[in-house]
């Protein structure tokens, strides 16, 4: 079920119809909770997820866990910074705490009377009351969150970079939105970090994706951004283990000459034919390419490398200081080393993951928005994704938002959820002697062509 508002950047598709969350619409795998059948008919929740560039929200009936509504909108924090590092960095400005905190608050407070309003309507048409909004989770990284209780972020911004707060707890509702909100008989609760650049929306995405279950088969998850959080679950020791990298900005198109955003009219995806280059664009075929964004990045780079465009090393053999893709878009030789530096940062990471647990194999889930419309085959052929991970790479939507879905409604999982972030066991690649080396052997790409 994808809002008409967010069909083409699928923020709501993290949701199936029904008693049940799936963690994206192309899972087969959906994660089963517990609701409280005593709570009247008219008793909803919302989870929403705090992203970067944009916020979800959800809203489900507390008693049988149906979708109530969803909605979407881009953050309105960017005006103050594109990324989590500027938004830090202005946060720690006179005023600007208080600025980013009112910004993602008021945001969060319309989008959640939006979503009750709509629930009014539909149980007043049942004859089944107003609808109550009795409980909000929230879930971002961990200044997202901090910005939105209204904390300093600034632990953050230097060695040893500590963790301002392990979340995991309620508020109550007038505390953030104020006493005259509608919203605040309900409370309010962030989902747990597990490390200081592994936040609520990771924890999330682990659940979602079944991290905390017990039994089943190893998985790996990564959410690839300018930060990326990677987790392993090992089957064979139970033992979760995470980490987190810096990709820089470039799969957000940002580094890259002519990069762009997720958005209307960015290439995400190229495709080398006969020679001839072709480029899709969000949006559709009518909408005219107006840059690259990062998942384009990744395909551009797989089909220049497999057409012979670019060599193992990076470098361009076409003889040509650019790569044209389309009318006025083009890849520099500098493009694709900053492309480089970001897959190896990826790659490099999940090794190191891969021998802390001592797991060689599992179901690779890939999330966020990046995850939704990367295609896995060009990260495995490009070195992004290890080869030991490229049986079955799944997309998992918005993860986060789904997670957070399941604190909403499965009392035993919001119960246990600060003692399971608590037991993750977090590599800090800084400290990691091998993470150097690796990553200076996966700046190039694999010999299989």
């Amino acid at each position: 079920m994808i809002c008409k508002s967010c069909r083409h950047c699928g923020l709501c598709s993290g949701f199936a119809p029904g008693g049940t969350i799936s963690i994206s619409s192309e899972l087969c795998r959906k994660n089963p909770f517990s609701c409280d059948s005593s709570l009247p008919p008219n008793h909803i929740g919302i989870a929403v997820d705090i992203g970067t560039t944009s916020i979800a929200a959800g809203a489900y009936t507390l008693r049988d866990g149906k979708p109530a509504g969803f909605a979407g909108q881009p953050n309105a924090q960017i005006p103050f910074g594109a990324d989590v590092v500027s938004r830090i960095s202005y946060s720690m400005e006179p005023g600007g705490l208080e600025r980013l905190h009112g910004a993602v608050i008021r945001q969060i407070e319309s989008l959640c009377r939006k979503l009750v309003m709509e629930s009014h309507e539909r149980f007043l048409s049942r004859r089944q009351g107003r609808a109550e909004l009795k409980r909000i989770v929230l879930a971002g990284n961990t200044a997202m969150e901090c910005f939105a209780l209204g904390i300093s972020a600034a632990p953050l911004a230097q060695f040893p970079f500590s963790l301002p707060s392990e979340f995991g707890f309620s508020v109550e509702a007038k505390r953030l939105f104020g006493s005259d909100s509608p919203l605040c008989g309900a409370d309010v609760y962030f989902a747990p970090a597990v490390q200081s650049f592994v936040g609520g929306d990771t924890f999330c995405s682990m659940a979602a994706c079944g991290f905390f279950d017990s039994g089943g088969t190893s998985r790996f998850l990564a959410d690839i951004g300018t930060n990326c959080e990677l987790c392993v679950y090992s089957a064979a020791s139970k033992e979760i283990v995470c980490t987190s990298t810096s990709a820089g900005p470039a799969f957000e198109g940002y580094g890259i000459e002519c990069g762009i955003p997720s958005q209307e009219g960015a290439v995400y995806k190229v495709q080398l034919d006969g020679g001839k280059i072709k480029c899709f664009a969000a949006g559709g075929p009518e909408i005219r390419p107006r840059g690259i964004c990062g998942t384009g990045l990744v395909s551009a780079a797989a089909s220049l490398y497999k057409g012979g465009l670019i060599d193992g090393s990076g470098a361009f053999s076409c003889g040509e200081e650019k790569i044209v893709l389309a009318d006025g878009i083009y890849l520099t030789q500098k493009d694709i080393r900053n492309f480089q530096l970001a897959k190896s940062a990826v790659a490099s990471a999940l090794c190191i993951l891969s021998e802390e647990a001592s797991c060689t194999s599992g179901t690779m889930y890939l999330a966020g928005g990046f995850g939704m419309f990367l295609d896995a085959q060009d990260a495995i052929d490009v070195g992004m994704i290890p080869q030991f991970l490229s049986v079955s790479p799944v997309s998992a939507g918005n993860a986060s938002l789904c997670g957070a879905s399941l604190l909403l409604l499965d009392k035993k999982l919001c119960r246990d959820a600060l003692s399971l972030a608590r037991s993750v066991r977090h590599i800090d690649l800084a400290q990691n002697r091998s993470f150097e080396k690796l990553f200076l052997q996966n700046l190039n790409f694999p010999r299989c062509f």
